[in-house]
């Protein structure tokens, strides 16, 4: 039974696979990590120093198994393997420059055999072999005391498997792992030219019979660059490198992969970055999830960008998630489901902390781990992908996944932590949580319920799933979170804020914080907690957009409602609760002034004279005073004072629903006040409460009126009793009815007040109204009375239409044809009533008016019968009737009425005409003073007339208007201007018969100018080779139009054609006119005459010429490019800039010795079009802005402005010499000398080296160079391209060493000299009073006892480390600088425990003396009694210690006694130790 289980345990040894395997990692310079921590701990131990190429692979339980880095294999203590010869493994065919140099696979069904897969390369800086190929070996991790052994290798596998041709020399640096669909199967594969190559590894080993290739579509730009296959064995991302200089061009594709075939699907293949965008991938990675891919670019900066696995465009979905300064850098998946980038010269590495995420919710943290002074390289180790598959752990309240998490929790809140579904058999569930003293199980399900959770929660939790899977395989599956419980959040509600805004903008700012706070957190620490505010709840919930305080409300006089939310200062975003209140900004009440409250006064009182009224009804001004506001809202009340409406004093409220007593007038005050806030009040208003009095008038009153016929029916105007009724009748407004009774009623109204019907006789009835509508009734008493005709019937003298608007204005619309002119016919007033005795002649008054309607109502009187205009009564033709009446002034009776006439005599007509025009002349010797002798001014009287008879009419000229209104100094024809350029005449056309004339028709006389033919400058063109010469004086091309502007001046080009012609007498009559562009016929020189002549007058002028000169064009020399090294003026010598660009040291080799640089301007230009014209020429010195730029160079003469614009040159900056160097550097003394070399150098180049004095350190060109003393070492690298460009770098070298660390140095308090001050167990180091050494020197112990390392991570920089517990410490002093190994020293702390309990859980089983050991105590005697002085045991020294048992017995539980002595060794300084005391052995 025992063999059969040992073999079962045996079978699932040899079958175990953990993300375990991945724990540790060795890479770059020394530099290392172990991801059995969270966060993964920094590795000092490390012996690669690798370029670019690094592998590592641990135990299915996590410990170190070997790394390398393709050439060197090192076993876990660090040491070199070695072949089964006993050969140093320091020799097989990888290469630390290969981007993936190897590759560690387990072989499937074996505990111990491995099978490490290395990758050459010839891209390899100086001094280092190029080994192109790819090789595997066999590793047994069974021999050499486990610390393995090379068996066998190299096996070579860079052929083809078809045709049997040696592929190493094109093998590319690239190989990926994967684990095979099928049981025990893993998958390597690699690629060459255009093919990739799957090597199938079973438990029978590497198939090479059956080596699967898939051509694809593409082949490399270069060997470098990552291969990855997928965690699901899906999908695989190949980083096709290519950089050099400023030459990027890589590439990336993404492709299937059949991970139960081995085969690489081509139609597959996307091109996620294509070549030519300036960027070179390097490195990939894809996420746990297999749902996300990354990749790292090196495009002149270090850049990490994302791709969406699940998106329908991969390509597209390409998210940028980091762009800084660097190199090309790794990417690579951890077990901690983070992905790391490496960074070249950086002693960090970055992380992508969520990789799984969409880009936007990526977090990137830069320098997220310390390689504690480590460095990074190019390079990361890979791993076989499908190791890294994750166990999701998701908490069920947010349902999101929780691995290597920081949840922040709260107390008092329950979780639920729920493991992913696992297939398999035999499954197994554990959870561990660490609250900072080691791992304690706490459940065995495959779920974790947290309920009421406190403080004590808090820590890192652990799940460990075992099971088997289909294949037979044990499998583990880990995953860690950390839990922080912090106090939990709570809100009490709040009153409401109604605030009244008294300066009533309808804002206010109000402080949250002072007037909320205390409120609601209600006893809450303020120091744990804060309150923010906001307007929505959403973002309440979510804690985004918070108010400023102190907050304004954003709309006037408004409602809100305001969220808060308390929240831990510590967990925000976990800890927090929410609740509201009401924040309302009420308007300060404005009510409308009401209008006064007015009643007519009346009798109810006795008297309608004595201004009392007792009922004023105050509630039917309620509505006018509320206005706009709302009347739910608001309370309105009445009184008789002001303080009464300020205070809401009850005594002096106004029953506004009762009837009130008014004496004359009263102001009363109002007061509105808001329901919801009676502090927001207004009490400003006023109501005026006035009794009007009635008017004062004659209750009754006669009115005769004179009938113009002797029937005695007539109309009467009822308005002539007004000024009768009412002495204030101007101010006061009437009403007309036929009877009392419609009087009272107010209706109706008589529908013509004007033209009352009359009988003989009648009555009427008035409404006399005063201003405030209170009234009284008249009664009017009506008689018509009768007289005749008086035959007056004279018609006054005609007169003439004036030439007038028809209101009488001088304005637009003058008109002398309408009929209307102005009358005086003042003299028919006396000679009417002359018709009348003289003695009533006085008493009687005549009226007169336009119509006879007008007369018998008596309106409409004209007003002023001595300047009268017939406004509507035009009389041209048939003269006009004026009606009059003559009545008695005392009586208003009618004495008569008759008729007058009035009739208008027409004016002439004048037609329009046109101006008269001739163009200036050299009669009077000069054709430009704007004179001319010969105007015909007669010739315009016919066209005047427009066939009106010239017998009955005279037409005289003038110069002024005013001459023809009195007909003074008319003009003789023919007529000299006496204003030159254009003068006014003013035409007067009488009538013979009745004199009347017209004068408002005039004409212009017009001299029109000569044209000025303006002298201009020659033309000077430049040959323009259209002949095929350019230098013979000739053009096919002279553009004389251009000289019209300069020939027209200020003239209108419109109205002027210039042409242009070879003689003199051409020009003067305008005959063969030259056509432009014009090809001269005199070489070098001709003259053209010109000929100016305006298209509206006519007009000429041909006095002007100009001459024709052709010039010839510059020449020049071809001139050579202008190259120059870069610089770093810029900052930058490496970007292909520089800013003291001298252009102009090309001009004099352009123009050649013939011509002299003071005659010609030389501009240079980007184009040939900017050459050609001119624009944006390039100032020297110059700055490019592009590596190689082509220059168009433009040579202009100075005195003919000819140009030439054939010449160009390139301007070419070459690249300095391309390499890194690291400094400073550390000279380890314990390790010389020190290797200092170009890193990284982008091509072939000369080298120098120099120490700090000068002194040359090297013969030939070396890229490296050893050194021994510490200094600034200068390196001037040169191109070899012809160029000669040179850069220098210093490389700074400083002294460090490992520590010197004695005995003498350690002072150690414990047990054995200070009994009874156990928590001041200490070991010191006396770093004062001793050298260490030249470093920087960091500490730590570690107890060897229970493996106790203090600080659990890393060093600490205290030599003191207190309150320890006894037992056997290794002191370990560690070079800041990275010198090593670290030096240790081991010492002996005594302690004696005070008690122990024997009950078989692991801990405190035993009593013991911590810190005795045979090596440091050879000779002991550790004695043990009881109470009663009975011993009962005796423990050796370096034993397990007394188990609490006498003679097979246990004893109880007491207090013991021991007597021990403890000599130290001969050579030892510690002095012999006897002592006694007591300890309590417990049983539970």
């Amino acid at each position: 039974m025992n063999k059969l289980i040992t073999l079962i345990i045996l079978f699932f040894t040899l079958n175990a696979f953990s993300q375990k395997e991945a724990n540790f990692w060795y890479f770059g310079e020394n530099a290392g990590l172990d991801f059995s921590t969270n966060p993964p701990t920094a590795l000092t131990n490390g012996q690669l120093n690798t370029t670019e190429g690094c592998s590592s692979f641990s135990s299915p339980t996590g410990e170190l198994l070997f790394y390398s880095d393709g050439i060197k294999v090192f076993n876990k203590n660090h040491e070199l393997m070695t072949y089964t010869n006993g050969r140093l493994a320091n020799d097989l065919l990888g290469n630390p420059s290969s981007t993936q140099s190897g590759m560690i696979i387990p072989k499937p069904g074996s505990s111990s055999i491995y099978y490490l897969f290395t990758v050459g390369t010839d891209f390899v800086p100086n001094g280092v072999s190029p080994n192109p190929g790819f090789n595997y070996y066999t590793i047994d991790m069974s021999q050499n005391g486990g610390l393995g052994e090379i068996t066998d290798g190299p096996v070579y596998l860079a052929i083809d498997p078809t045709t049997g041709t040696d592929l190493g020399n094109v093998w590319s640096e690239k190989i990926a792992a994967v684990k095979g669909k099928e049981c025990n199967v893993f998958w390597v594969v690699s690629f060459v030219q255009d093919t990739f190559f799957s090597y199938k590894i079973t438990d029978a080993g590497i198939d090479l019979n059956n080596i699967v290739t898939s051509k694809v579509n593409f082949s490399t730009l270069d060997k470098r660059g990552y291969l990855q296959v997928s965690p699901d064995g899906r999908k695989l991302a190949f980083a096709d490198y290519n950089a050099g200089g400023t030459n990027i061009d890589g590439r990336l594709f993404l492709l299937d992969f059949n991970n139960e075939t081995g085969e690489v699907d081509a139609s597959s293949t996307q091109t996620l970055i294509p070549i030519f965008t300036n960027e070179s991938p390097y490195g990939v990675a894809f996420s746990q999830q297999s749902n996300k891919l990354y990749t790292s670019s090196y495009n002149g900066n270090f850049s990490i960008y994302q791709f969406d696995l699940e998106s329908t465009d991969i390509a597209s979905s390409r998210a940028e998630i980091i762009t800084k300064s660097g190199f090309r850098g790794a990417l690579q998946l951890a077990p901690d489901g983070k992905i790391y980038a490496s960074i070249p010269n950086s002693t960090f590495l970055d992380v992508i902390e969520n990789p799984h995420e969409d880009a936007a919710n990526v977090v990137y943290t830069e320098n997220a781990i310390s390689l504690n002074g480590r460095r990074t390289t190019q390079g990361l180790p890979p791993f076989i992908s499908s190791l890294l598959l994750p166990v999701q752990i998701t908490e069920t309240n947010t349902n999101t996944t929780i691995n290597n998490q920081d949840l922040r929790l709260c107390i008092g809140q329950d979780r639920t932590i729920v493991s992913e579904t696992i297939t398999g058999s035999n499954i197994t569930y554990s959870w561990t949580f660490n609250a900072g003293f080691g791992f304690v199980e706490i459940a065995d399900t495959k779920d974790l319920t947290l309920n009421n959770l406190q403080y004590s929660n808090t820590g890192e939790y652990a799940l460990k799933i075992e099971l088997t899977d289909e294949c037979d395989n044990l499998i583990q599956y880990n995953g860690t979170f950390k839990i922080n419980v912090f106090e939990a959040a709570s809100a009490t509600k709040p009153a409401d804020i109604f605030f009244c805004d008294t300066d009533r903008d309808g804002f206010n700012q109000f402080n949250l914080s002072t007037l909320k706070n205390a409120e609601i957190l209600n006893g809450l620490d303020s120091g744990n907690f804060n309150v923010l505010y906001f307007t929505d709840l959403v973002d309440a919930n979510t804690g985004n957009n918070p108010i400023a305080n102190p907050y304004t409300n954003p709309t006037a006089f408004s409602s809100q409602t305001i969220y808060a939310r308390v929240q831990n200062r510590i967990a925000p975003n976990a800890c927090f609760a929410i609740t509201d209140f009401v924040l309302e900004v009420n308007d300060l009440p404005i009510p409308t002034q009401p209008n006064a409250y007015r009643i007519c006064d009346d009798s109810e009182s006795g008297s309608d004279t004595d201004g009392i009224i007792n009922t004023f009804l105050l509630n039917t001004k309620d509505d006018e005073i509320y206005g706009n506001l709302n009347k739910t809202q608001y309370n309105l009340s009445y009184h008789t004072t002001q303080n009464g409406a300020e205070t809401n004093d009850s005594t002096t409220l106004i029953d506004k629903n009762s009837n009130y007593s008014v004496t004359t007038s009263q102001k009363i005050f109002i007061r509105v006040e808001n329901k919801d806030n009676t502090d927001c009040y207004d009490a400003n208003t006023t109501l005026d409460l006035i009794v009007d009095p009635l008017p004062v008038v004659l209750i009754e009153i006669d009115l005769l009126q004179c009938d113009d016929d002797l029937d005695r029916i007539s109309t009467i105007n009822l308005t002539q009793t007004e000024i009768s009724i009412s002495a204030n009748f101007q101010n006061e407004t009437f009403q007309y009815f036929e009877t009392e009774a419609h009087a009272i009623a107010g209706t109706p109204v008589v529908a013509d007040e004007i033209r009352y019907p009359v009988n003989q006789n009648g009555v009427a009835w008035v409404r006399t109204i005063s201003n405030e509508n209170c009234f009284r009734i008249s009664k009017i008493n009506l008689e018509i009375e009768a007289a005749a005709d008086v035959a007056y019937n004279k018609e006054f003298p005609a007169v003439c239409d004036d030439f007038l608007q028809t209101d009488g204005t001088d304005g637009t619309e003058n008109n002398d044809t309408d009929g209307i002119t102005n009358f005086n016919f003042s003299a028919a007033d006396s000679e009417i009533l002359a018709f009348f005795p003289i003695a009533l002649q006085p008493d009687l008054e005549v009226t007169f008016f336009e119509t006879r309607a007008d007369r018998t109502a008596v309106i409409n009187a004209i007003p002023d019968i001595s300047n009268y205009r017939n406004i509507g009564y035009s009389s041209s033709f048939t003269r006009q009737t004026i009606y009059f009446k003559i009545t008695n002034k005392n009586n208003n009776n009618c004495s008569g009425t008759g008729e007058l006439y009035l009739k208008t005599n027409p004016v002439p007509s004048a037609t329009n005409i046109s101006d008269l025009e001739l163009c200036d002349n050299l009669i009077d010797g000069d054709n430009a003073n704007g004179v001319v002798q010969y105007f015909d001014l007669a010739s315009q009287t016919p066209i005047i007339l427009n066939g009106q008879n010239p017998d009955d009419f005279e037409v005289t000229y003038h110069l002024t208007a005013d001459d023809t209104n009195t007909g003074d100094n008319p003009q003789a024809s023919p007529f000299t201007n006496t204003i030159r350029d254009l003068q006014t005449i003013f035409v007067r056309v009488t009538n013979n018969t009745t004199g009347c004339f017209t004068n408002h028709t005039s004409f212009n006389l017009i001299v029109n100018p000569v044209p000025i033919a303006n002298f201009v400058e020659d033309i000077e063109i430049c040959d323009d080779n259209s002949d095929g010469s350019a230098r013979n004086g000739f053009s096919q091309s002279i553009d004389l139009a251009a000289q019209a502007a300069g020939i027209l001046g200020t003239q209108d080009p419109n109205i002027h054609t210039v042409t242009y012609h070879r003689s003199f007498a051409d020009a003067q009559s305008g005959t063969n006119a030259l056509v432009s562009p014009y090809s001269n016929e005199t070489p070098n020189r001709e003259t053209i005459f010109v000929r100016i002549e305006n298209s509206d007058t006519t007009c000429a002028n041909s006095i002007s010429n100009f001459d024709v000169i052709v010039n010839p064009e510059p020449t020049f020399v071809t001139p050579t490019n202008l190259a120059y090294c870069d610089d770093a003026l810029d900052g930058d010598d490496a970007n292909g800039i520089v800013q003291n660009i001298d252009l102009d040291s090309k001009i004099p080799e352009v123009l050649g010795a013939s011509q002299n640089p003071n005659d010609f301007v030389v501009t240079f230009h980007k184009t040939q079009a900017y050459a050609t014209s001119g624009d944006a020429a390039v100032a020297s010195p110059y700055e490019n802005t592009n590596p190689t730029e082509q220059f168009f160079i433009r040579i202009q003469n100075r005195q003919t402005l000819c140009v030439n614009d054939d010449a160009s040159f390139e301007l070419i900056i070459n690249s300095l010499p391309d390499f890194e160097v690291t400094t400073p550097q550390i000279l380890c003394l314990n390790d010389t000398p020190l290797n200092i070399a170009i890193e990284n150098a982008r091509d072939m180049y000369t080298y120098v080296w120099t120490d700090e004095s000068g002194n040359l350190l090297n013969t030939t060109s070396v890229d490296n160079i050893n050194v021994i003393t510490a200094g600034k070492y200068t390196v001037t690298a040169t191109t070899t391209n012809g160029t000669f460009c040179e850069r220098v770098e210093i490389i700074e070298v400083n002294e460090s060493n490992i520590a010197t660390l004695e005995q003498s140095f350690i002072t150690i308090i414990d047990e054995s000299n200070n009994i009874g001050s156990e928590d001041n167990i200490s070991i010191a180091i006396d770093t004062i009073n001793n050298d260490l050494g030249p470093g920087d020197y960091q500490f730590a112990i570690l107890n060897q006892d229970n493996n106790a390392r203090i600080p659990i991570i890393g060093f600490q920089d205290e030599p003191l480390f207190e309150n320890l517990e006894g037992g056997i410490y290794t002191i370990i002093v560690n070079d800041k600088n990275g010198c090593s190994p670290d030096t240790t020293l081991v010492v002996s702390v005594i302690q004696f425990p005070k008690f122990f309990t024997p009950n078989a859980d692991g801990t405190n089983d035993t009593w013991v003396v911590k810190g005795a050991n045979q090596t440091f105590y050879p000779n002991s005697s550790i004695n043990i009694f009881n109470r009663f002085g009975k011993l009962v045991a005796q423990v050796p020294i370096d034993s397990q210690g007394w188990n609490g048992m006498y003679q097979g017995k246990l004893l109880p539980s007491d207090d013991y006694w021991f007597n021990i002595t403890l000599i130290p060794t001969e050579n030892s300084n510690k002095p012999i130790i006897n002592k006694k005391g007591n300890f309590s052995l417990l049983r539970k």
